[in-house]
């Protein structure tokens, strides 16, 4: 088996000199790996484990690795070494460990026991992925979602006091959403109006209102102050005022907002 060595030129892997190597890809992992005997001692660390946890390679050689537990993590350890003792590799377990200057750290650790020729465990490797940005990115989206959230409940709110008629269709003129005031304006009801063309609502007026209509779509601009006369009862005729503007999506017209007042 052989590879390059980044300039064609192949390179057996028997040439190279095993150990020194995968001890540079451990030392260069971005990841915290710290290796330490079945008693929990210390007997290698990492340039990431040193800035994971704030201490040197020196500070931590011979060290337990329990220095490491935050307080009111007393059965972190014993957990880990309940499952590694049966051969099972712990793997992902998200928890904390203690930064030298007393702060928690948010890791993502996988623990795997390293075993002899013999068959023996000769102690455990610990490879810790730091998990802050990802945490800060997880409550970024939550507080923004809970925001989101809170905003739509103000406007529904809102839409459904407003005392005038408010609704949005869309690029093929149909009703995705309306106040009662607007669906009272129609002569009907919000549950009967959604989904339905604006041309099925009000047929006698649709010849005087699609140009409009497509006008907003088309053009881009908003139409304003709309005087709409629809018959109602025996010769009655319900008068309003419509104003009719797009509505964007990354630039994009995806529908129109209607504004009414009787």
């Amino acid at each position: 088996m052989s590879s390059t060595n980044g300039v064609g030129t192949p390179i057996a892997f028997s040439e190279l000199e095993v150990e020194p190597f995968l001890t540079t890809v451990v030392r260069s992992s971005s990841d915290g790996v710290i290796g330490t005997t079945v008693d929990g001692i210390i007997v290698f660390w990492n340039e990431a484990a040193e800035r994971l946890y704030g201490y040197r390679e020196d500070e931590m050689l011979g060290r337990e690795y329990a220095i490491l537990f935050p307080p009111g993590h007393p059965r972190d350890r014993s957990r880990l070494l309940k499952q590694l003792a049966s051969g099972t590799t712990v793997l992902n377990y998200e928890t904390e460990r203690l930064h030298k200057d007393g702060t928690h750290v948010a890791v993502s650790i996988t623990v795997s026991p390293v075993i002899g020729a013999d068959g023996v465990v000769l102690g455990l490797s610990s490879i810790a992925h730091d998990l802050t940005l990802h945490n800060l990115q997880v409550n970024d989206l939550r507080e923004t979602h809970q925001l989101a959230e809170e905003r739509l409940s103000m406007l529904e709110t809102l839409h459904r006091a407003a005392p005038a008629g408010l609704g949005f269709m869309d690029r093929d003129f149909r009703v995705l959403h309306l106040n009662s005031m607007l669906a009272g304006l129609i002569g009907s009801t919000v549950e009967e109006q959604v989904g339905r063309k604006v041309a099925e609502q009000i047929p006698e007026i649709w010849p005087e209102i699609e140009p409009v209509l497509r006008h907003v779509i088309d053009d881009d601009e908003a139409v304003l102050n709309v005087e709409v006369a629809r018959a109602i009862g025996a010769g009655g005729v319900r008068h309003s005022l419509a104003s009719y503007y797009p509505v964007h999506l990354h630039d994009e017209v995806i529908g129109i907002g209607v504004v009414t007042l009787d």
